[in-house]
Formats: structure tokens, C-alpha cells, sequence
């Protein structure tokens, strides 16, 4: 009865397409027997989207369906490596998202679902150069520039005019799509 009660609280968001990565090769179709587990898939080896080739990929997993990440190693490696810090500590397990603006952003990372916070690590150094376009994911700043530490935020607008420069306090570090 309680996880009735608590489904029927999800508000089903409009359907968006957070991912621009396009399927390089086809992905293979699975068939099962009755039982059977399925056979893991790894994504990246079917994703192609150039300016971001040869990054780790991780799987942020939601209530309502999980989401692949590709993350820009080589071009951010400082705010990557904050990120995976965070997955390896188990800072993000596990964690809200706490702000949610359609057409915008949704951001998490900063809180658990008891309402404490996660711990935050000394603040990175902004790293611009990937725009923060539809579908990427960047690192949410407290005070301005180098001030980023375990919120992150996925665009769902394109936000390259707001974000990308040093108005809003920016720039925010976008690190994956």
C-alpha cells in the first residue's frame, strides 16, 4: 500500500530527448526465454557523438528510467574526475533532484532524500569550452566561477547564452551529454 501511496505522487514529466549522442552502429536485439537474465549492454560502444568520443560512460539510475551518461574526460578531466569521485565515495546514492525547471535545468547531487546534504569537497576550477546545450550535463556553482563541487545539473533548454559565460556567474562547466 505504501509504494502505491508513493507512485501515485510521481509527476510523469513531458517526454524530452536529453541525450543528442546518435547510434553509430545498430544495437543488437536481445532475445529471451522465460527466466532468462538479459545480456548487458555497453552503450558507448554504439553511441557516436564526436566531441565526446572516449569518455567514461555512467548510468545515473531514476524512478523513472535510467539515464546514460557520456563524460568528456579528456576535456574537462578536472570536473570529471570530481564527479566519479563523488559516484565512488557513494555521495550519490542516494541523492534528489532538489530543482526542477522545465525548459531549463533539473539539478541534483547536493541533497539526500532525508534532506540532509551531501558532503561537498574542496570547489573546482570552472573548465569552459563545451556549450551548455540541450541534453549535457554541467557542474552547478555556488558563489561564481570555481565554485563548483557535487551539484551538477542536466539542460534541457539550450542554455549556451546564459551559462556558457561569465554572466549568471558562470562559466558552468558542462562535463558530459
Amino acid at each position: 500500500d505504501r509504494i502505491r501511496k508513493a507512485a501515485d505522487c510521481v509527476e510523469l514529466l513531458e517526454s524530452r530527448c536529453l541525450l543528442s549522442a546518435t547510434v553509430a552502429t545498430q544495437i543488437p536485439t536481445q532475445t529471451l526465454t522465460g527466466g532468462q537474465p538479459s545480456a548487458g549492454i555497453t552503450l558507448s560502444t554504439y553511441m557516436n557523438d564526436p566531441a565526446l568520443t572516449g569518455g567514461t560512460v555512467v548510468e545515473m539510475q531514476t524512478p523513472l528510467g535510467n539515464i546514460p551518461l557520456q563524460l568528456t574526460d579528456s576535456q574537462t578531466p578536472l570536473t570529471v574526475t570530481n564527479f566519479k569521485t563523488y559516484i565512488n565515495n557513494g555521495e550519490y546514492t542516494p541523492t534528489i533532484i532538489q530543482r526542477s525547471a522545465p525548459g531549463f535545468v533539473i539539478q541534483g547531487g547536493g541533497t539526500k532524500p532525508d534532506g540532509s546534504n551531501n558532503n561537498p569537497v574542496a570547489s573546482l576550477q570552472s573548465e569552459a569550452g563545451i556549450s551548455n546545450t540541450v541534453g549535457t550535463i554541467a557542474m552547478a556553482l555556488s558563489t561564481g566561477p570555481n565554485s563548483g563541487t557535487n551539484q551538477w545539473f542536466i539542460n534541457l533548454g539550450d542554455n549556451a547564452n546564459s551559462l556558457d559565460g561569465s554572466g549568471n556567474g558562470g562559466p558552468f562547466t558542462v562535463f558530459g551529454n
